[in-house]
């Protein structure tokens, strides 16, 4: 057989050196178009943030920034705070942490939390559900549980009582006393009209019964009541001495 001329056998290996490069040149092309594509996609929410703790003012919120996908690498939070039915909302300025707490200009409203989610390709943003209506802060009443009130005197028709009003948290501004007459066990008991003052001077209407003394303490955001034990059952007035017999008269009248 006649040997491929020299020629004939360069040209077929130029050709199929150049499809082995065109073949190699797509392939890169699919392969380098394929990875941009894949990095040509901004962060995707996935869960929404969320938003926990009690809605009253002077307690936290925590937030959850939520789920998201394409490797974000840089999150940006606010704290909007809507109007009561989660619409209308504005930024909280200075409020850009996982936690916030609640203050006066947040009673009435609600709250939501948004995230910006960013990385090379783009910033996504999500936010929240709205919070419940914010409530105002719970005040303390006054409280006597450290030292109720307490009554000294003796227990007797004519005698007078005196009442100490104990000792009271939250700072009252304002004390209110009553005298109540109680049944021998100290139950059962009733205020007695007119005795609004420290002291009570006993009467025969207290014979038989025992006492109480009882404080209304006020502040301004409420008030609170707190009575002394009873007293000692009221002993009736002790009865002079009276004679058993009359006097008599012994010697010899002279003039």
């Amino acid at each position: 057989m006649p040997r491929p001329s020299k020629k004939r056998s360069t040209l077929f290996g130029a050709v199929v050196g150049m499809s082995t490069t065109l073949a190699l040149v797509i392939a890169f092309g699919v392969f380098a178009g394929a990875g941009v594509a894949a990095r040509a996609v901004a962060p995707t929410n996935t869960a929404p943030p969320t938003v926990t703790g009690t809605p009253q003012e002077s307690h936290q919120l925590t937030a959850d920034r939520g789920t998201w996908t394409a490797s974000p690498t840089d999150y940006t939070y606010v704290w909007e705070r809507c109007d009561k039915n989660g619409g209308s909302c504005s930024n909280i300025s200075g409020a850009t942490a996982l936690t916030y707490t609640l203050g006066s200009a947040d009673v009435g409203n609600s709250l939501r939390f948004k995230v910006d989610a960013k990385n090379v390709d783009g910033t996504t943003s999500s936010t929240s559900v709205p919070t419940a209506v914010i409530a105002a802060a719970a005040k303390p009443a006054p409280s006597a549980a450290t030292s109720p009130p307490t009554v000294t005197g003796t227990a007797q028709d004519g005698q007078t009582l005196t009442g100490d009003k104990g000792t009271w948290s939250e700072t009252p501004t304002d004390y209110n006393y009553f005298w109540m007459r109680c049944n021998s066990r100290g139950t059962s008991c009733s205020n007695i009209s007119g005795a609004t003052a420290a002291t009570y001077a006993l009467t025969s209407r207290d014979v038989g019964t025992t006492i109480r003394f009882k404080v209304q303490a006020s502040n301004s955001y409420g008030r609170s009541f707190a009575s002394s034990l009873p007293t000692a059952v009221v002993a009736a007035k002790p009865v002079p001495p009276a004679a058993v017999s009359l006097p008599t008269i012994s010697g010899t009248a002279r003039e």
